[in-house]
């Protein structure tokens, strides 16, 4: 109680400020009559104090980049963010966005925050979809719209299409009987995805321009959700499935050094004949003498002979290959 005291007086010293734009938390002071009140009324007063205190910040102006452990093993503390480079920005991604006439500013605003954090190429505001001009879009999207690409186009047709002939693929996202569950298809890299209107969803000709539709589950009542959210689930699904493939391609190169010095291994006379048919097709390429075809480790088994090395099966069990 004596704290809040204090806070109470502080509050009624302000409201005797000759600064206008403090005199205004008195009267916060002189709501709190008594001291013993619950703990919802303290903060409705605080509130106020807490918007006007981060009032003009963005995200990362207040939050921290990581965290740093102190040496000598006295604990760990907040590393401030660096006024050198946007905090938060993740490394651009090929995602694209094509928003087709959304309604709501504020939708925007939360599809462009949801972006920035996961590092989307571009946004692609068509037809009458607000942009970051409008102040809504900008109170939503906290200053992210500052960090994405983004571009008016007149219909999202024409979106489709320009990113088409950048060798673009296009996925609209839109509940479509028989559609695929976005996990369950495999999506391109790189990829636009493509969000329909909150009433009207994604029209049949935009549909007919995009390679696929996938959609996401709904076993309530409404068969579908808003479209920011809807957005940031499908587009989690994108970089997750790119970021597996990404890991399973590094594990697959450096497999191949380990799995070439097995077959050495188990079989010596490999780089003999390896070395032996690249100087055959050399011959043969130019013509001359004792050219011959192509074969050696390529050809198939002989009578008795193992159906394949150890490099190849170890290989194959890695990547699941068949035949």
């Amino acid at each position: 109680l004596a704290l809040l005291a204090v806070f109470r007086q502080a509050l009624l010293d302000l409201g005797e400020s000759r600064h206008a734009e403090l005199r205004w938390m008195g009267v916060l002071g002189r709501k709190m009559k008594k001291l013993d009140f619950p703990l919802h009324h303290f903060l409705n007063i605080a509130l106020p104090l807490e918007r006007e205190h981060t009032r003009g910040l963005q995200e990362f102006e207040f939050l921290a980049s990581q965290i740093a452990v102190a040496d000598g093993g006295n604990g760990g503390g907040l590393a401030p963010a660096s006024e050198d480079e946007p905090l938060l920005r993740a490394s651009c991604k090929p995602l694209y966005v094509v928003a087709d006439n959304l309604r709501s500013a504020f939708n925007i605003g939360s599809i462009f925050r949801t972006a920035e954090c996961l590092g989307a190429r571009r946004l692609y505001l068509c037809g009458y979809t607000a942009t970051p001009e409008d102040a809504q879009v900008q109170k939503t999207t906290m200053g992210a719209h500052e960090h994405v690409e983004w571009e008016w186009a007149r219909t999202a047709l024409e979106a489709v299409e320009q990113l088409r002939a950048q060798g673009i693929s296009c996925v609209a996202l839109e509940t479509v009987k028989g559609a695929p569950m976005c996990w369950d298809y495999a999506f391109p890299s790189p990829c636009a995805l493509v969000l329909g209107n909150e009433r009207h969803g994604v029209g049949p000709d935009l549909l007919a321009a995009c390679v696929a539709t996938v959609q996401l589950p709904c076993v309530g009542v409404k068969n579908s959700m808003n479209v920011g959210v809807a957005f940031g689930m499908c587009a989690h699904e994108m970089l997750r499935q790119w970021a597996a493939n990404e890991r399973s391609a590094g594990a697959l190169d450096a497999l191949a050094p380990a799995a070439k010095q097995l077959q050495l291994t188990s079989d010596p006379e490999a780089g003999n004949r390896e070395t032996g048919d690249r100087e055959a097709g050399e011959a043969l390429a130019s013509g001359g003498a004792g050219a011959r075809p192509l074969g050696g480790v390529c050809d198939g088994p002989g009578q008795g002979e193992e159906p394949r090395s150890r490099a190849e099966l170890v290989i194959r069990a890695y990547t699941g290959g068949g035949e």
